[in-house]
């Protein structure tokens, strides 16, 4: 089965591949756009989004080449197991060689995209180059470290970013900016802790939490596993840590790392949150157990992070003292984000998230009464309009009437003047009657007048 034809015009997410070394073969998300100010691109780096049906009826085994979401991006690799119990699957990559487990929800059947159609590979010659890949895998890993998808990297992580691509106007029409779908599949960064500049910034840290054996956490539930660390470049594939939402990651750290901290106390800059007002009525006891994590280069660094997470704490509070009613929902939000983020090393928010809960509440009521004061301004301006037009009307008759006024005293006078013309014209008549009678007494006169 092949899509063909599939468009990609602006608006549309396409994947586009890097040609950097170290991120060739991998395909990032990018949205295509107009009127762009960034690099360009080669059309031919570009391709759509594979549609779902293309893999998604093809059973995941050993020895499927796949591509795997990984680091914001989509690497090609080779499953080499499935983990029955969990449902998740250990996928072979080659360029480094490195073995990771996956769920599924991260993983899709490689498919290709030749000449502007989607083209599944053959399966069973892609299963047996799998197995020689996998075979290849386990030979050079020959007890390979089964690295747990995580949630949070407590350490600081330096992950290079997908490509932000622009396509040239000869070559594809629009603007690439990248969507990072990390929060999608699991990943999500850790901000909290100020991330670590290594030389040339080229160095990346990746850190393996401490989690229990499950065996251990039934019978003891206190020994915690030793931190394992390692580090490759920024530009190497896929070998990075990913944390599974039902790992053990998030575990409450045993009683006797929760009695004291994981540094010496000896910054002078801790003179900085002591002196917040927030400080003396609201102390905080944070545990940073999170930050046993940090992998062993990390370990000066740890007393620096907890500084920083204290004065951003109170930095928040004090943030959360000067909102105003007319800032945004989003800003609480923020806020509200911020504190969870410092709960898991132990600080105290149950008072500021709830004032923050509160003042949500608050800005959602307000958001309902200025709704409703605008439906009331409307009705207002409808009828004022209505008012106005009214008014008009009114002026018009009220000219109309001034109007017939004028007629009617003009009619009314030629009226009177008829009326008087004729009682004069009367008056005529009966002095007309009068001579008529006298000139006819005279012809009688004159008639029988004797000779």
């Amino acid at each position: 089965m092949s899509t063909e034809n599939q468009p990609m015009v602006k608006g549309s997410e396409v994947e586009v591949s890097s040609q950097e070394e170290g991120l060739k073969g991998a395909y990032f998300t990018a949205l295509l756009k107009e009127n762009t100010t960034l690099s360009a691109v080669q059309q031919s780096l570009l391709r759509p989004v594979p549609p779902e049906e293309e893999y998604a009826g093809v059973v995941l085994e050993e020895g499927t080449v796949v591509d795997a979401y990984l680091r914001d991006g989509w690497w090609t690799g080779v499953v080499i197991n499935k983990k029955l119990e969990d449902n998740n699957f250990l996928v072979c990559f080659d360029s480094p060689p490195d073995i990771i487990v996956f769920e599924k929800t991260n993983l899709r059947a490689h498919v290709d995209w030749t000449d502007s159609k989607w083209v599944p590979p053959d399966l069973k010659a892609a299963r047996e180059l799998g197995n020689k890949k996998a075979d290849a895998c386990v030979m050079n890993n020959e007890t390979p470290q089964v690295i747990t998808p995580i949630a949070k990297v407590s350490a600081p992580v330096v992950t290079p970013s997908p490509p932000v691509i622009a396509a040239t106007p000869t070559e594809t029409e629009g603007q690439l900016s990248s969507e990072p779908r990390s929060k999608q599949n699991g990943l999500e960064k850790n901000d909290s802790i100020p991330p670590h500049k290594m030389p040339e910034e080229e160095e990346t840290s990746q850190v393996l939490s401490r989690k229990r054996r499950r065996e251990e956490e039934q019978q003891q539930h206190s020994d915690v596993n030793e931190t394992e660390v390692s580090s490759s470049s920024s530009h190497q594939t896929p070998n990075v840590m990913m944390m599974n939402s039902a790992a053990s990651v998030e575990e409450t750290p045993p009683p006797a790392l929760l009695k004291a901290l994981p540094f010496a106390k000896r910054s002078p800059y801790w003179k900085s949150p002591e002196a917040k007002e927030g400080y003396k009525t609201m102390p905080q006891r944070p545990h940073f157990s999170p930050l046993l994590a940090a992998a062993a280069e990390y370990v000066n660094h740890r007393e620096w992070s907890a500084v920083g997470m204290t004065v951003s704490f109170y930095g928040f509070l004090e943030q959360v003292k000067g909102l105003k009613p007319h800032d945004s929902l989003s800003v609480l939000c923020s806020l509200s984000e911020s504190f969870v983020e410092l709960e898991e090393y132990g600080f105290d928010i149950g008072a500021p998230q709830s004032r923050i809960r509160k003042m949500m509440s608050l800005k959602e009521e307000q958001a309902k009464i200025a709704e409703e004061k605008q439906c009331l301004e409307k009705k207002v301006d409808e009828d004022e309009k209505r008012s106005r037009e009214l008014a008009e009307e009114m002026d018009v008759l009220k000219g109309k009437m001034l109007e017939l006024q004028r007629q009617e005293a003009v009619a009314r006078e030629e009226k009177e003047a008829a009326d008087k013309r004729v009682v004069e014209m009367k008056a005529s008549g009966e002095r007309f009657e009068q001579k008529m009678e006298d000139v006819e007494l005279e012809f009688l006169e004159t008639a029988s007048a004797p000779w």
